[in-house]
C-alpha cells in the first residue's frame, strides 16, 4: 500500500483556501499512486478560538461544522476526491455538526466515495481550550480498510495509549493519526508515535500540519513508522505531501516473532 500525508498550512477561518490547498495535496497524492491519503486535524479552520486581536472571522467551532453524511462543504468535497482519485481518504478532522453539539470528528471515505467510518476524538485538550467548544467523543474502534484492519484516533488522543490498545484488541494492522500538535512539543510526537507502533506491533501514519495558529507553531513532521520502530518517511517544517509504501506482512512477521497480545494479563491492570 502507498500511503500519502498531506502536510498542510491551515489559513484560520479561511475554508475556502484550506480545501483548495487539501485539494492540491490530495491531487498529488493521486498523482503519485497513493492508495490511502491522511489530512491533518482541523485542517478546514482551525483552532479558530485561539487566534488574536486581529483575526476578523468567527471564533466558535460550529461556524465552521459540517454534517459529516452530507454532501455540502468539506465533507462532499472529500468524497467527491475519493471517488474521482479511487482512492481511501482519511479526512483528517472536521468539526462535525449534531443535535449533542460539535464533534471533533475524522471522515474516512472508500475509493468509491462512501463515507464507511468515523472517530470523534475522545481526549479534548484543555491546554488548547478544545474542551470548551467540543463535545467528546466516546469510542475508539477498527474498521476494515479492504481487508486491513486500521483504526484512527486524533492528535491528544496520543498521549493515552490506551486508545491504541483497543484497537490492537481489535486487530489493527493500521494506525492513522491527524493532528495539529504544536512544534513546543514536537520531540514527544515522534517519540510517541513510534512507541505506538512499536508496543502495538503496527503500522502507525500520522499527518501533522505546518504554520501559525493563534500562538503557536506547528512544525509538520509527519511520520510513517514500522511495526519495529523504524521510520519509513519523515516530513519536513513546510507544506508538501509524504510519501511511503508500507507491507502488511511485516505486521504479520512482527506478532509472530513476539505474541505480545496473547501474552496480555489484563486482570493484573488498573483500568
Amino acid at each position: 500500500m502507498r500511503i500519502a500525508l498531506v502536510q498542510m498550512d491551515v489559513v484560520a477561518g479561511d475554508e475556502k483556501t484550506n480545501l483548495e490547498a487539501a485539494r492540491r495535496g490530495l491531487a498529488r497524492a493521486a498523482h503519485a499512486g497513493a492508495d490511502l491519503a491522511v489530512l491533518p486535524e482541523l485542517w478546514n479552520a482551525g483552532y479558530v478560538w485561539r487566534e488574536g486581536p486581529g483575526y476578523p472571522g468567527p471564533r466558535d467551532a460550529n461556524s465552521f461544522a459540517w454534517d459529516i453524511d452530507g454532501k455540502e462543504g468539506p465533507p462532499g468535497e472529500l468524497s467527491r476526491a475519493a471517488a474521482e482519485f479511487g482512492m481511501w481518504i482519511v479526512g483528517g478532522s472536521l468539526p462535525e455538526a449534531t443535535p449533542r453539539g460539535v464533534f471533533n470528528c475524522a471522515p474516512v471515505f472508500d475509493p468509491c466515495g462512501r463515507l464507511v467510518h468515523r472517530y470523534r476524538k475522545v481526549h479534548l485538550i484543555g491546554l488548547m481550550d478544545e474542551d470548551v467548544h467540543m463535545v467528546a467523543g466516546e469510542e475508539c474502534a477498527a474498521f476494515d480498510m479492504n481487508g486491513i484492519p486500521a483504526g484512527v484516533f486524533i492528535c491528544y488522543d496520543l498521549r493515552f495509549p490506551e486508545l491504541a490498545r483497543n484497537l490492537f484488541i481489535d486487530g489493527a494492522q493500521l494506525m492513522m493519526v491527524p493532528a495539529q500538535w504544536p512544534a513546543a512539543r514536537a520531540a514527544h510526537w515522534r517519540s510517541l508515535l513510534i512507541a505506538r507502533a512499536v508496543e502495538n506491533q503496527c503500522y502507525v501514519v500520522a499527518t501533522n500540519r505546518v504554520g501559525v495558529g493563534g500562538p503557536d507553531e506547528f512544525a509538520g513532521g509527519s511520520l510513517v513508522v514500522a511495526p519495529d520502530g523504524g521510520v519509513v518517511a519523515e516530513g519536513g517544517q513546510g507544506a508538501e505531501v509524504v510519501l511511503a509504501d508500507v507491507d502488511f506482512a511485516s505486521v504479520s512477521a512482527a506478532r509472530r516473532l513476539l505474541p505480545c497480545l496473547a501474552d496480555r494479563r489484563p486482570r493484573a491492570y488498573r483500568l
